[in-house]
């Protein structure tokens, strides 16, 4: 029996073509599941994060030094996800807590790009 991994289904392994239900419905089961399925990461702890325009949830303890972080913020315009990959990190001590806060803390929301353009014409 051919074991198959969580991790190694990506869209490049799917089926699309396939004339088979049965091979439809456990795709389709198989990326749900993997929507929904926790990171590695989160064996260490999930965390709140928040600033003034995203609040969202941090997987994984930056104290445990693992092999990365990640980090999952939400507002009403839009989500931004960030993964800190620390295994071949050059500083023995990694990531730090007090350096993620700085870098949740520093986010903003830009102003698009097109609204500013269309300022400049009404000038």
């Amino acid at each position: 029996m051919r074991r198959f991994l969580l991790s190694q289904f990506t869209p490049d392994t799917m089926n699309h073509w396939s004339l088979s239900q049965r091979v439809h419905g456990r795709e389709a089961f198989l990326v749900l599941v993997k929507s929904i399925v926790l990171p590695r990461s989160a064996e260490t702890g999930i965390f709140n994060l928040q600033n003034q325009s995203y609040k969202g949830f941090q997987s994984g303890n930056p104290q445990v030094r693992q092999d990365g972080i990640i980090l999952h913020l939400f507002s009403d315009e839009g989500t931004v996800e960030m993964i800190f990959l620390q295994k071949d990190y050059q500083n023995p001590a990694g990531v730090s807590q007090p350096e993620i806060n700085r870098i949740v803390q520093s986010m903003h929301k830009a102003t698009p790009v097109v609204a500013a353009a269309s300022q400049m014409e009404k000038r």
